[in-house]
């Protein structure tokens, strides 16, 4: 944290952070970061980490 100035440093960082060479085939939404790259509920339909059926499932499975 010290190298990147924190916490709330690093989280604009990596928003910002796009790469320099980018092939011409490939979607600007393979290289940039995700507007909700640091929640960690995340949409439960359009979201990447599959967050309700991990609370639900293992709520339901433990009982």
């Amino acid at each position: 944290f010290n190298e990147v100035g924190g916490y709330d440093n690093l989280q604009d960082l990596y928003m910002n952070a796009t790469p320099s060479v980018v092939g011409v085939n490939i979607s600007e939404k393979c290289y940039t970061p995700r507007a909700d790259a640091f929640h960690i509920f995340r949409d439960p339909i359009k979201g990447d980490l599959p967050w309700p059926g991990l609370v639900f499932g293992l709520t339901i499975q433990a009982a």
